[in-house]
């Protein structure tokens, strides 16, 4: 029997498992993640925080590399602006 996990689920903060990798700074997590063909990328949190800004958040250039090439959006904005 397969599993097959809501990757896009959010918690009551509108935080998807993306933004948990990202912000965290798990490049073997959101490697995985970028597999699914349902991921939505450019999601933001209730506060407008997308996951791509939890990766800057995180200091690991390598995974802000890695979500620049998977075409994760630099050009949203948060809530504040």
């Amino acid at each position: 029997m397969a599993l097959s996990p809501d990757v896009n689920k959010i918690d009551k903060y509108g935080r998807s498992a993306i933004h948990f990798a990202c912000r965290s700074g798990n490049l073997n997590t959101l490697n995985e993640l970028l597999k699914s063909e349902e991921l939505e990328y450019d999601v933001f949190t209730n506060a407008g925080v997308t996951p791509l800004m939890m990766a800057v958040e995180s200091k690991n250039i390598e995974l802000v590399a890695a979500c620049l090439r998977a075409n994760l959006n630099p050009f949203l904005h948060n809530a504040l602006n």
